[in-house]
């Protein structure tokens, strides 16, 4: 058993070293194609341009972003089975974080003609949080209904206040989750048997990560949802 344990232990810092490696060799291509695809924007002239290629150029630039955010679950993985993970806390507006998520995934949704909408509380609502925590947690709670939504279909992002406790809720017209779905969908790798009938991509990463990350905030996340009837996801 000690053998054994000792090899575990080998297997377990050999799959960190190597991610380690991947990261860094793929981010350096990743921060080149995002370092050029900005100069674009910024330098193309108003006048005598294509009218598709500002769209185009901005459309790299985001699947850069959304790269570096796939990069970055694959690292938290790592470091929340090692129980390394560390938030970095700021006073934040949380409405600023949601919108801007949302506008960067945006794209996705008019590409299959859904609607995506949002609905920010009135009153500013601010308090300590990990940005760039929450926007995986944002990207992937959006993304995913995205995917599970079919054409034509609606998305509603908002965010609100109950007493002292801020709420984000994503909410879409897709194909919903039985109870069992529903029990299983924040585990580890869990994937519902009919995900390749919807051209979903991904490996059952993102809603784990999403619970992890907002359980060390403090926080917990829900959902609620009903075969052929959509799902609402909602962040504490």
């Amino acid at each position: 058993l000690s053998e054994a344990n000792e090899s575990l232990r080998h297997l377990n810092r050999f799959k960190s070293l190597f991610l380690s490696m991947a990261v860094h060799d793929l981010r350096t291509p990743l921060t080149t194609i995002r370092a050029y695809s900005d100069l674009m924007l910024r330098l193309m002239p108003e006048e005598a341009v294509p009218p598709k290629l500002p769209e185009y150029t901005e459309i790299i630039q985001k699947q850069a972003v959304r790269m570096d955010l796939l990069i970055n679950d694959f690292l938290d993985l790592d470091l929340l089975e090692q129980g390394k993970l560390r938030l970095r806390l700021e006073e934040t507006a949380l409405n600023d974080v949601v919108a801007q998520v949302v506008k960067m995934l945006a794209y996705l949704a008019e590409k299959r003609q859904q609607k995506l909408s949002l609905h920010l509380w009135p009153d500013g609502i601010i308090f300590n949080f990990d940005e760039h925590r929450l926007q995986q947690i944002l990207y992937n709670l959006i993304s995913n209904a995205i995917k599970y939504t079919h054409h034509d279909g609606k998305i509603v992002v908002s965010t609100r206040m109950e007493g002292e406790t801020a709420v984000i809720q994503i909410t879409d017209s897709g194909q919903g989750m039985n109870e069992a779905q529903q029990a299983n969908a924040f585990n580890l790798y869990y994937r519902t048997d009919d995900a390749d009938n919807y051209d979903t991509t991904g490996r059952g990463l993102g809603l784990y990560i999403v619970r992890m990350l907002t359980e060390a905030h403090g926080g917990h996340v829900d959902l609620t949802s009903k075969p052929g009837q959509g799902s609402t996801f909602r962040v504490y």
